[in-house]
């Protein structure tokens, strides 16, 4: 189970739903398939009364989890167990939180969803989904996900002597400073329409990116929103600085572009040692239940 902070949604069997009010009924019994984003990863999920159980259709793995109904249309999912062997960290996350669900919009042949960690969380007052996708009652013949960028775990120093202007992939260096207001406050930064980092006080974290062209890094809290444009190309590295400042209600984010030196010096340098509980986050975004929706 490669992807995990994502999604566990159905595809309906009705006449097509409108996005204010979707036939979410028939999709508690129910097969479907998930192609997650930034993923090149296939999943087929049944469901049926209080369980439901994944199976990763590239590895063979199986997942299966206890899901429960909070309102009609939307639902968590309970990590039960997994065939596939995990890491004591990967075993620590999935014990840890629920996945939780709303499904947006329902049509004859697949269905949109919002995955959130927890608990559903109205866009209006904090923006905190880990991710929107599709469900779909059919396999697709050529699915067409692929991976986007990935979390680095390799030694910071190791990275640096491979890491080379002819290389394939580029590097986003992200990072939340010690000495910045609110601490107790954080967000979620998104790279694109894709969950990327989650900006505690203190974290950071690396990440290969393996697509060119120009990209949205942002992140919003309440109605307070921040972003930075980036042409992604191979072989270069990025510095992105995640600060926080106090706002009634809520705390404001601020995304900025950093230069090489300042940036270096800013990811280098902050407290806590080579990886923080923002970068385990991160690099557990893709090992959580819930990828397959």
């Amino acid at each position: 189970m490669k992807n995990l902070f994502l999604l566990i949604l159905v595809s309906p069997l009705l006449s097509l739903s409108q996005l204010s009010n979707p036939d979410c009924i028939q999709l508690k019994d129910i097969t479907f398939y998930v192609y997650p984003r930034n993923s090149s990863d296939q999943y087929k999920i049944m469901r049926a009364k209080d369980k439901q159980i994944e199976y990763n259709l590239k590895s063979g793995d199986s997942t299966v989890y206890e899901i429960r109904w909070e309102k009609y249309c939307q639902y968590s999912l309970t990590y039960i167990s997994s065939s596939e062997t995990k890491s004591p960290t990967q075993q620590d996350v999935l014990n840890k939180p629920k996945l939780a669900y709303e499904i947006l919009s329902v049509t004859r042949n697949y269905y949109v969803y919002n995955s959130y960690l927890d608990k559903v969380l109205p866009g209006n007052i904090e923006y905190r989904q880990m991710s929107t996708d599709t469900a779909w009652l059919k396999a697709l013949k050529t699915p067409t996900n692929q991976e986007i960028f990935k979390v680095i775990n390799e030694n910071p120093i190791v990275l640096k002597r491979n890491f080379k202007d002819t290389s394939q992939y580029a590097v986003i260096y992200m990072y939340r400073p010690h000495r910045s207001p609110a601490s107790q406050d954080d967000y979620y930064v998104y790279f694109g329409e894709d969950f990327m980092f989650w900006a505690l006080h203190k974290t950071k974290a690396a990440f290969r990116i393996l697509k060119e062209g120009p990209v949205k890094i942002h992140a919003k809290s309440g109605e307070v929103e921040s972003s930075v444009i980036i042409d992604i190309q191979f072989g270069k590295k990025y510095y992105i600085d995640c600060r926080i400042y106090p706002k009634t209600p809520y705390a404001a984010p601020e995304i900025r572009l950093e230069e090489q030196t300042d940036g270096e010096i800013g990811f280098d340098t902050l407290w806590g040692g080579e990886r923080s509980q923002g970068a385990q986050k991160s690099t557990k975004q893709t090992k959580l239940p819930g990828k397959s929706g």
